[in-house]
């Protein structure tokens, strides 16, 4: 059965990994439950199908995708913006990744 789209497995799945990451939040405020809801079912509803294909997983895998996903996606998320923010280590890494192929050439 599909609802918008998706398994019903799915949105089940991952509406309980976000209030179980709700749960385990405390200190969150309205606004940061709100943003935690809609990354969780962003990440886990709809990346499901990208990262089970980019892993090269069998569908067997799915819920167990979108659970990670639904779980981690907001850490993940924060974790790349305070990386971006730290301009210095983007020109590192941006060198690093020009670079990587021309060290293996000489």
């Amino acid at each position: 059965m599909l609802f918008l789209g998706y398994p019903v497995e799915i949105w089940i799945a991952t509406a309980l990994a976000i209030l179980i990451k709700l749960k385990s939040s405390p200190f969150l405020t309205l606004c940061g439950a709100f943003t935690t809801v809609l990354v969780g079912i962003g990440a886990g509803v709809l990346g499901y199908r990208t990262a089970v294909t980019l892993l090269e997983l069998s569908t067997d895998w799915n819920i167990v995708v979108a659970v990670l996903l639904a779980l981690t996606a907001e850490n993940i998320a924060k974790t790349v913006i305070e990386f971006s923010a730290d301009t210095s280590m983007l020109k590192e890494f941006a060198s690093w990744f020009i670079n990587r192929d021309k060290k293996g050439q000489k």
